[in-house]
């Protein structure tokens, strides 16, 4: 970046922390948890522009393609973070998930400063995954100008996917080259340019909120259980009996039978409860809904 460039917002130096080493504990805990607490108020304030990214989202994904998540640094971390539990908390095929990041997966353990500028390193990655218009991929960047980040907007844009830009800085160029732009208003960190702050506090909770909602959204959500969880261990099996008992009723015993005979899935398990079907027809009926349970519940 030239010196003489106007700074994004995120490496401005923010006044409340000029003392920073000098302030008592207990003053630097109170004021940095405050700052955090700022970041959740700048998530709250874009809400009608993640429920427009939302929206333009489930719309799109239905349509067959993945979703994709790219960043650089510690936005490209969290955004692997919240990918990897799309699988396990909803039931997302992994197939249907892709991470474009700046240096690639040896990168979420070794901070590597220098990949989030490399251009070509972009072009690579993003031919690697040979993505088509019916993807989505949701581009991370707090300062909003990481080369890597906007070369990957711009070949997005380009193969006709539904792109989602996420930064922290007014006027950044990512939200400039993406369908649907969402601004997380966070200002200069209490550490100068230090991003994974409040910064990365909001992108942390526009994602988990955004692909919780979106997974709702595409029916993967049912009177606020996790109907499609996948029960890999003990913990999780406890679950699946326990939200099918309260869903349904049954006394654990039979609920238990019942996710046994479906090949433990709350939903086939569900919809042959509640429509009275076999295996082969439930199954049937949550292709034809497009894995919505609640469409699947009201077809014949």
């Amino acid at each position: 970046m030239d010196l003489s460039s106007p700074l994004p917002d995120t490496e401005k130096v923010n006044p409340l922390f000029e003392d920073f080493e000098a302030k008592p504990l207990a003053s630097l805990l109170h004021d940095l948890l405050a700052q955090h607490a700022d970041a959740v108020i700048a998530v709250q304030n874009a809400a009608p522009a993640l429920e427009l990214a939302i929206e333009a989202c489930a719309a799109h994904l239905l349509k067959g393609g993945r979703l994709l998540y790219a960043g650089a640094g510690t936005s490209g971390r969290l955004g692997v973070m919240d990918g990897a539990e799309l699988m396990p908390t909803f039931g997302w095929p992994m197939e249907r998930v892709g991470f474009l990041i700046a240096g690639g997966m040896s990168a979420l353990t070794q901070a590597q400063e220098g990949v989030e500028d490399d251009v070509k390193a972009a072009c690579k990655d993003f031919n690697s995954l040979d993505l088509t218009s019916k993807d989505a991929i949701i581009l991370l960047s707090a300062s909003g100008v990481a080369p890597y980040v906007l070369e990957l907007a711009k070949l997005s844009t380009h193969k006709g996917c539904l792109t989602i830009g996420v930064a922290n800085s007014e006027k950044a160029p990512l939200l400039e080259l993406t369908t649907h732009p969402v601004l997380l208003r966070t200002g200069p960190e209490a550490l100068q340019g230090s991003t994974r702050l409040k910064a990365g506090t909001a992108q942390k909770v526009f994602l988990s909120t955004f692909s919780t909602a979106l997974m709702a959204k595409l029916g993967y959500v049912y009177k606020g259980f996790m109907i499609n969880l996948q029960p890999t261990n003990e913990k999780l099996r406890q679950r699946q009996r326990r939200i099918l008992v309260q869903l349904t009723g049954l006394p654990e015993e039979s609920a238990g039978r019942l996710l046994n005979d479906s090949n433990a899935d709350l939903r086939i398990a569900l919809l042959k409860h509640v429509k009275g079907v076999s295996s082969e027809d439930a199954h049937t009926l949550l292709v034809r809904a497009k894995d919505n349970l609640h469409l699947a519940l009201t077809l014949v």
